[in-house]
């Protein structure tokens, strides 16, 4: 199949999957070297698990066309069986230790084919309520959509899935895939891979349910399984939803019934003080009253706290996390928990917490992303239009808001060592003490920069995150104190520059200086907000061949060390550039060089690579014939 012909197929998958038909033909094109597989390897051979061991020690170092002409063999002979994944655990935010599969090499190659397929087939169907695990979506998005569309919410029902990564049903997996893939082939290797059990100390361990945590696949067959929850809840959005408004509420049209009157009477007096009558004391009365009225506005909503005939329901979810939010009385809202908590239980066969899911009332708010959400009313007025007249209204009535825990910033704090926030007493961090002084500072830049993005969502986040980054700043100044045997003043009046311009670090680099200046939350600027009401077209997950360098690279079939073209070439790939910054050898450099954490190699070279046997001489020759 042609380069032109497969991608056409691939373009054709979402027009087939938004007409409600299934998708056949997919086996097809997984064992079609010519485009899935160096796009897949493109996808993968960045993350930092891409040379990480699996149960064979087999990695993504020496990807080649022989080795996928090698998978693709197994594949069409149908004796492909994916390896157990190597089981390790990563500590928890509640202190326990969360399982972790570790794929092979060969593996996380079949399984990313796999995954690109199944994106062109569900990322079009996907709901707008999910955010996790999908291109364009993020923890932002979902965040923003509760921020912008939730307003006026009630109640907000606060769910949680019992170790769902563990729990996933495997024959309900199944039945949800096959509604549309009509391909028993490819059906067939998913299964495989969900059976492929895990290996722990030295013993083999089937999986009768669940998909491996850090599987390549597994985020997408999560989103798929979680697919049928947001299609019910989405019909029980349209089932539930009702009216066009709430109602006035009477006693607030009444008060400005009387406000109106009360801004005529005062009209009417200053055209009496014009014409020279003294109107001081009746004009104090009216102003009291007004004053009076006022005050009761402020604590009464302007329409009906609960109307029949109007109610909402609102949905988000990321990965396993989702939240709901009612607007609507308490025994509507406990109606909507039930029939969750029912088709949970019955139709996903997954088991909710008791203990974590809870209804909370919208102005006391619940937890979720890292954010508190809760509803907020202003006891602010403003002046607006009320028939011939004015009243003054709320500026803000039932507004969600996004606001930072205090807790989690005293965490975060003592997670990278910054010190005590109670205090305020900065820590110097040991572990960072072997390290150049600009890495040292670059490293605290990331964590205090990434802190300030992923909170620039909250209301007054430089206030809310002032202490934690104030803290943050001494810290690296104590680091650097302990690393030059100074004291922490010294280092800082050094840096300092001035009250405006903060503080900076000055280097000589080869005898070039260069100064970098300390991350300030007073110059960040929150990312970008874009319409969370408009989710991605569907057209923009169409597949086309990448035009990466890595891609084109490969194409080109020549050897990067000592220019063999022609025959297999295979990927040397390594762990990160430092690994090899300061090394003598020839193709060492050559990678500092390029900043490339791979290189395109003959077999040849390749392979006296890994015996640390490649001469000087074959690159040499290269660019001497």
């Amino acid at each position: 199949m042609r380069t032109e012909t497969t991608i056409k197929a691939m373009n054709s998958i979402a027009k087939v999957s938004m007409s409600g038909r299934r998708v056949n033909g997919l086996f097809r094109l997984a064992t079609n070297p010519e485009v899935l597989w160096k796009q897949a390897y493109a996808n993968i051979y960045s993350n930092k698990g891409a040379i990480t061991k699996g149960v064979d020690r087999n990695t993504l170092d020496g990807f080649s066309e022989e080795r996928v002409n090698h998978l693709i063999g197994l594949l069409a002979r149908r004796e492909y069986c994916p390896k157990p994944v190597r089981r390790t655990y990563i500590p928890k935010k509640n202190g326990k230790l969360r399982p972790l599969g570790i794929p092979t090499g060969d593996d996380k190659l079949v399984q990313e084919v796999v995954r690109i397929l199944l994106e062109q087939i569900y990322e079009p169907i996907f709901s707008e309520n999910s955010h996790g695990f999908r291109p364009g979506k993020s923890c932002h998005s979902a965040l923003r959509q509760v921020k912008n569309v939730w307003n006026g919410t009630k109640w907000i029902i606060e769910f949680d899935i019992k170790g769902f990564f563990d729990n996933i049903n495997h024959n309900k997996m199944i039945e949800f895939l096959e509604k549309k893939i009509d391909d028993k082939r490819i059906i067939h290797i998913i299964r495989q891979m969900l059976k492929a059990g895990y290996a722990q100390d030295w013993k083999y361990n089937a999986t009768w349910s669940g998909t491996p945590q850090g599987g390549v696949i597994s985020p997408i067959l999560a989103n798929i399984y979680l697919h049928e929850l947001d299609t019910f809840m989405e019909d029980m959005i349209c089932q539930f939803n009702k009216g066009e408004r709430r109602k006035d509420n009477p006693d607030y049209k009444k008060l400005c019934r009387q406000m109106i009157i009360i801004n005529r009477e005062l009209r009417e007096l200053r055209q009496k003080f014009k014409e020279g009558k003294p109107l001081n004391d009746a004009r104090k009365e009216i102003l009291r009253e007004r004053r009076e009225i006022q005050k009761k506005m402020r604590v009464i909503n302007s329409r009906l706290h609960v109307d029949s005939k109007y109610r909402r329901l609102r949905y988000v979810r990321y990965a396993d996390d989702f939240i709901i939010g009612v607007i609507g009385t308490r025994k509507e809202a406990e109606s909507v928990m039930l029939q969750v908590k029912e088709y949970i239980n019955n139709v996903l066969l997954l088991e909710v917490s008791e203990e974590k899911t809870c209804i909370a009332d919208a102005n006391d708010g619940v937890r979720f992303l890292g954010y508190d959400i809760k509803t907020y009313t202003s006891t602010k007025t403003t002046k607006i239009a009320w028939g011939k007249g004015t009243c003054n209204r709320r500026t803000i009535s039932e507004k969600m808001q996004l606001h930072i825990p205090s807790e989690k910033m005293f965490q975060y704090a003592s997670k990278n060592g910054y010190g005590d926030m109670a205090i305020f007493r900065p820590k110097s961090r040991p572990a960072l003490l072997r390290r150049s002084d600009v890495e040292i500072l670059m490293t605290y830049n990331a964590e205090m920069r990434g802190l300030a993005n992923y909170y620039s969502l909250a209301q007054g986040y430089k206030t809310a995150l002032q202490r934690v980054i104030g803290l943050a700043q001494w810290s690296f100044f104590a680091t650097l104190s302990h690393k030059h045997k100074s004291s922490i003043g010294k280092v800082a009046r050094k840096m300092k520059l001035s009250a405006q311009s903060g503080y900076e670090l000055k280097v000589n680099i080869n005898g070039i200086p260069k100064s970098y200046r300390l991350f300030r939350l007073k110059d960040h600027e929150p990312p970008k907000i874009h319409n969370s009401n408009v989710d991605t077209p569907w057209d923009t997950t169409r597949f086309t061949m990448t035009r990466s360098e890595l891609v084109q690279r490969l194409n080109a079939n020549t050897c990067e060390y000592c220019g063999k073209t022609g025959g297999y070439m295979e990927v040397h790939h390594i762990k990160a550039l430092k690994d090899v910054q300061g090394k003598k050898q020839l193709w060492q450099q050559m990678m500092c060089a390029m900043r490339r954490k791979t290189m395109v190699l003959c077999v040849d070279c390749h392979n006296e690579l890994h015996r640390r046997d490649l001469p000087y001489w074959r690159a040499k020759a290269r660019r001497h014939p």
